[in-house]
């Protein structure tokens, strides 16, 4: 049971990842308001499914809200501001964790099993404020193509030119982690 409820709660993160795509790709044959449904079922059935904290359940009430919205109106412009939203949510989390002893990335690499050493602290801190700023930026930007630019071109950005871009400052912090580990672990020994 606990495979197939893992299973279920990647296929819905998968969907919910493809949003871009499906709008794109299912605006014309299901129309604004179908898709706000599979997307607020998605929601609901992700929210029934996986372990939820505060900013999950604040995601839902927000894709629920923009739902309500695109069923009321029958307009595609909520739509669009899904990746909008999520994007800030997202940085918001990481930017309040500033706020506390621990950031919202070292209680990942905590829950991960990792141990954090204190010289790693700073680093952290430094690290998620770079993700939320990252993530600022990648509302603004899919608030731009949201409103100025073409159904298509929001699509590509938002479904995969954003992707590449976070996938990309995660590959380049890995290898600049690695280097950061060895140099300290080279001062320790000295």
């Amino acid at each position: 049971m606990k495979i197939a409820s893992r299973c279920f709660a990647a296929i819905l993160a998968a969907i919910l990842m493809l949003y871009p795509l499906l709008v794109y790709c299912g605006l014309e044959s299901l129309g604004p308001g179908a898709l706000a449904f599979l997307l607020l079922l998605a929601s609901v059935a992700r929210a029934l499914f996986a372990k939820q904290g505060a900013l999950q359940w604040v995601g839902i009430l927000v894709a629920a809200a923009l739902c309500g919205a695109v069923i009321w109106t029958d307009s595609i412009d909520y739509l669009l501001v899904y990746p909008v939203l999520i994007s800030l949510l997202v940085s918001f989390a990481f930017l309040l964790s500033l706020r506390g002893p621990v950031t919202l990335i070292e209680k990942v690499a905590r829950l991960a099993g990792q141990q954090v050493p204190q010289y790693a602290k700073s680093y952290l801190r430094k690290l998620t404020l770079i993700w939320g700023i990252l993530l600022l930026v990648n509302a603004v930007v899919a608030g731009y193509t949201a409103c100025c630019m073409s159904l298509q071109f929001w699509a590509l950005y938002n479904g995969l030119l954003s992707y590449l871009l976070f996938v990309g400052f995660f590959v380049l912090e890995l290898g600049f982690r690695q280097w950061y580990k060895r140099s300290i672990e080279a001062r320790v020994k000295q």
